[in-house]
């Protein structure tokens, strides 16, 4: 069983999300310098829209977590989550495009010939 480029890129940015959780949970790779809960790992496989809307709907839903609740949870979750979400979406899209792209290319090659040098 072969899978197409969509899928593909779906499950490699899927398990580099849940990797990346996993590593926020346990406090590696942070620094001691703030950078307002940005965290690049997040930011550079998803993308940087799919990573700003994920880091607003952070902000909004911490006022849902109890204060007593650790400050990963929101920090982790809600971002993870969204990174899954609409970077898998946005990476399977992305992978469709380019499979589009080279069948129309091919189909163009294919109906006027090959041109001699």
């Amino acid at each position: 069983m072969t899978l197409s480029l969509p899928a593909k890129l779906v499950i490699l940015h899927s398990i580099l999300i849940v990797l990346f959780m996993f590593t926020l949970w346990n406090r590696w790779f942070l620094t001691d310098i703030p950078f307002d809960c940005f965290y690049a790992p997040f930011f550079f496989t998803s993308g940087p829209v799919v990573y700003f809307i994920a880091h607003y709907l952070q902000h909004w839903s911490e006022r849902f977590f109890p204060p007593d609740a650790s400050v990963f949870l929101p920090w982790d979750l809600v971002p993870g989550v969204v990174c899954l979400i609409l970077g898998g979406s946005q990476w399977w899209c992305i992978g469709r495009l380019w499979l589009w792209f080279r069948a129309r290319r091919l189909r163009h090659t294919l109906s006027h010939g090959t041109q001699g040098v």
